[in-house]
């Protein structure tokens, strides 16, 4: 059904050079969806980014691929409540507190910029679709950390991003108030949304090139 864009701004690079996250749905929107959306990207920030880095917003359109994006009301009580069911449940406290956009810095805490402009590749597969089944988002504004001295991200960090992804947007393993977002891939060659079944972080660093300019 729908297609989520959140978006995220660096206080070293800065407003003009935003990050996009992309999050296709197949079951109608809610603000509980929204809210587990938003704790996953938090998640991702938490693990990986450098420290000055908020989610400034999210846009939300019912049909993938078609039609213009309409801005998401910040879903203040479920976002609450998603972080702390998240974090008991992962055994972590990597999500961190926000009651409004751009409320906190999300990464780790004194996590400065690589300085090379890396990201970090998470791969999703369906099930169905062949190639088109085939996805994948990446996680801005890489801190100095993440990557260790063989030039691999920390396999440890990449195993607890997948459980928060499985936990979620698949609800796999929640409790209350966490459910199934019923994640998909969309193929704009097919105009298909392909149910999610696999998630994986890629080991090697990305170099994207709207972070390096």
């Amino acid at each position: 059904m729908g297609q989520y864009k959140v978006q995220m701004i660096s206080g070293v690079s800065g407003p003009l050079n935003p990050a996009y996250m992309d999050f296709n749905v197949r079951v109608a929107s809610s603000s509980q969806q929204q809210s587990q959306i938003l704790a996953y990207t938090a998640l991702c920030l938490g693990i990986f980014s450098e420290e000055a880095v908020v989610i400034s917003g999210m846009d939300y359109r019912a049909t993938a691929g078609s039609g213009p994006y309409s801005p998401v009301t910040f879903p203040a009580t479920e976002y609450a409540a998603t972080r702390t069911a998240a974090n008991t449940a992962i055994g972590t406290a990597l999500i961190k507190p926000m009651t409004a956009y751009s409320s906190n810095n999300m990464g780790p805490v004194s996590a400065s910029s690589s300085g090379r402009g890396d990201s970090v590749c998470v791969n999703t597969r369906a099930t169905s679709g062949g190639k088109h089944g085939r996805g994948r988002h990446f996680v801005p504004f890489a801190n100095r950390d993440t990557v260790l001295t063989n030039g691999l991200l920390n396999a440890a960090a990449t195993t607890v991003l997948e459980a928060g992804y499985r936990l979620l947007l698949q609800g796999i393993g929640a409790s209350a108030p966490i459910v199934d977002t019923d994640p998909a891939v969309w193929s704009p060659t097919t105009t298909t949304n392909y149910g999610v079944s696999y998630v994986q972080v890629n080991l090697i660093p990305s170099r994207l090139r709207s972070r390096t300019k």
